[in-house]
């Protein structure tokens, strides 16, 4: 399937962050599946494109106008990985003020039942690796 996305003029870049159970719910998708990503985020009407290293939403009018993308995910900048991720944020329309507060929430949901449908789940009999703190 090709895609062409158009992309308007910057109007702003803004740093954002995305919960830590988002980011790692995107990177299990990625390093599963066939990239690029289609997620739809259904009440928004808008369909997020997610390669490598970004996530692009789409225009709901404007299909193939890109709204806003997420990107420059800095997961070295943590602490800890249950800390936020820190990321830009470009938007190219003006009027997609709504859509900054919105997406994070919308997207996290899209995820996860994007991951439930498209994923295997895990069997019993995949080995995990369980890390015991050591006590001094």
């Amino acid at each position: 399937m090709e895609l062409t996305v158009e992309f308007g003029p910057v109007l702003s870049n803004a740093p954002r962050s995305l919960p830590a159970s988002t980011y790692r719910c995107l990177r299990l998708l990625i390093q599963r599946l066939s990239l690029p990503l289609f997620i739809p985020l259904r009440p928004l009407q808008i369909l997020a494109i997610v390669d490598h290293h970004e996530v692009i939403f789409l225009h709901p009018q404007e299909k193939r106008h890109a709204l806003i993308r997420w990107h420059d995910f800095q997961t070295q900048c943590r602490d800890n990985l249950e800390a936020p991720v820190a990321f830009m944020s470009t938007r190219y329309y003006p009027d997609d003020d709504q859509w900054e507060f919105r997406l994070p929430v919308e997207f996290d949901h899209a995820l996860s039942i994007f991951g439930q449908n498209h994923l295997p789940p895990i069997s019993p009999s995949t080995p995990s690796l369980l890390i015991h703190p050591h006590k001094d």
